[in-house]
């Protein structure tokens, strides 16, 4: 099963990191000098650079989504959800301890999760252990959540960046301060919009990534929650016949 759910490109790569850092390099493009050719061998440092800054963009949303975000974290989420059920059926929380406390027994002491009001920490540590469980099989929908997620946390500072970056050419360029140190014409330069226009597009941009990818990340982060309880408890059922799962406990999630 791990070698079949272990890879070194999965489709959490490829949103999380890959494509965020693709998209900044291409805001990036308007920079270079507009007498560079653009062709297919532009791909090359293209797939190599949407990895290094796609990586770099990941670990910069994460620092900031745990140190200034209100939102909580996959982790209290999942707390939270196991503790008090809010978008899943009691039955089906009550099934998932269960299920947990067989599945862990071995490796961790997860028992307390059948009692009435089992404590947080044993909480977080199931929840890692879950997490890694449902990534080794490489099945179901949470991964997919969790992937998209991560590109909208990633592509949100992406587009946050970008648009500093846009509005600090626009004043620059308004007080001419670009004119003594020019080495070279850029795409942007050589088109010739308005540094008002760029102004106003940066404010645009910011409001933009603000809406699409700030707050649609939140809608993802509960699905993630949601069907990673959903995945562990028919991973079990297929892989373990004790375990019961039945479709009344999970018939909250067809209407996804």
């Amino acid at each position: 099963m791990i070698s079949e759910g272990t890879k070194k490109f999965d489709l959490y790569d490829f949103f999380s990191v890959f494509l965020p850092g693709s998209l900044f390099i291409l805001g990036l493009v308007p920079f270079l000098p507009q007498s560079i050719v653009f062709n297919t061998a532009f791909l090359v440092p293209l797939l190599i650079g949407g990895f290094i800054v796609g990586r770099g963009l990941h670990a910069v949303a994460i620092e900031l989504e745990d140190k200034y975000s209100e939102t909580p974290t996959h982790r209290e989420q999942f707390v939270e959800e196991v503790l008090d059920p809010s978008f899943l059926t009691e039955d089906t929380i009550e099934q998932f301890r269960t299920d947990c406390a067989k599945e862990f027994d071995a490796i961790a002491d997860p028992s307390e999760l059948e009692n009435e009001s089992p404590d947080k920490q044993t909480i977080e540590d199931v929840y890692v252990l879950v997490r890694s469980y449902v990534h080794m099989d490489a099945r179901g929908r949470s991964r997919t959540f969790q992937a998209i997620y991560s590109f909208f946390r990633s592509t949100w500072i992406a587009s946050l960046v970008l648009a500093s970056l846009y509005y600090g050419y626009a004043v620059l360029k308004s007080l001419h301060l670009f004119t003594p140190y020019q080495i070279y014409t850029s795409v942007v330069g050589e088109v010739q919009i308005p540094v008002m226009g760029i102004a106003l597009g940066s404010a645009a941009m910011v409001g933009i990534a603000h809406r699409v990818f700030g707050e649609g990340r939140k809608g993802y982060q509960k699905f993630f929650v949601q069907y990673l309880i959903a995945d562990f408890l028919v991973l079990q059922h297929v892989d373990r016949p004790d375990a019961i799962v039945t479709a009344e406990n999970l018939q909250e999630l067809d209407n996804d």
